[in-house]
């Protein structure tokens, strides 16, 4: 393989570690915030006001939105644009708004690792993405073209078959915790490419530093510290999953990956 396009690979690994990641913490802040906006409770509207404007606000907040000039700007009050959420919204808007996220989620992590050429038609995680992007273009429904799916598709928690056409995908057979699964997996399926990579490419680096000159930043591990996309703690667990002495690496798995973001560790 020319080595501009092993780097390539190598650059791209990372790009997508880095986009799952921030698709993760996405999902997560909204899992923990979309309930407010259907909270029937009075009190609801008083906690919003004082978190985003302190205890001496006026009883009412503003929400903006901006136009191309300052003129344009349109100002809503904030307590009738939640007292109208809560009380007018559909069962089936309010189901759409929380699968959102995972729609939005799939088409933007499938772009990317189609747009950098990292698709693998052999890894039924890939595949299942493949499928569930299109999905979310149709309507959130599976839409299967004739003799697909061609090949296994699935993640650790949910094999997908033809059996699914026309069915509800996002916030359906998609559940919050089978979507948040799938994007670790994605996580931890790029991570170990870019990490073997990495040792392969910065082994003689690696083997002479120390722990504290990795944990500080001084060595480059592409995208896993150029950008600061990922935790200080999974930084720590590349240098130590590595025997410098054989080169044997142990991969990152999903379970692992899950531990880190439920602050299990620092």
């Amino acid at each position: 393989m020319d080595s501009s396009i092993e780097y390539e690979l190598f650059d791209s690994s990372w790009e997508i570690v880095a986009c799952a990641n921030e698709l993760i913490a996405m999902f997560l802040a909204q899992t923990a915030l979309m309930p407010f906006l259907f909270d029937p409770r009075p009190e609801t509207f008083v906690r919003i006001r004082e978190t985003l404007f302190g205890d001496s606000c006026a009883s009412d907040f503003p929400i903006y939105v901006n136009g191309e000039t300052p003129e344009e700007e349109l100002v809503f009050s904030g307590t009738v644009v939640l007292e109208r959420a809560r009380s007018t919204l559909s069962n089936a808007l309010r189901e759409d708004a929380m699968s959102a996220a995972m729609m939005l989620g799939v088409t933007r992590l499938a772009d990317l690792v189609y747009k950098r050429e990292c698709h693998d038609s052999q890894s039924e995680l890939l595949e299942f993405m493949r499928h569930f992007r299109n999905a979310c273009a149709h309507g959130n429904r599976w839409n299967f073209a004739k003799n697909e799916p061609r090949l296994p598709a699935g993640t650790e928690k949910l094999q997908i078959s033809r059996d699914l056409q026309g069915e509800r995908a996002a916030w359906g057979t998609v559940t919050p915790y089978i979507y948040l699964h799938f994007l670790i997996e994605m996580l931890t399926h790029f991570a170990n490419i870019a990490l073997r990579e990495s040792w392969r490419r910065q082994k003689k680096v690696w083997a002479q530093a120390s722990f504290e000159q990795f944990e500080n930043g001084f060595l480059t591990v592409g995208y896993l510290n150029s950008n600061g996309a990922l935790s200080g703690t999974l930084l720590k667990k590349v240098f130590h999953r590595i025997n410098k002495e054989t080169g044997v690496f142990s991969e990152f798995t999903t379970a692992e990956l899950i531990e880190s973001w439920q602050g299990g560790e620092e």
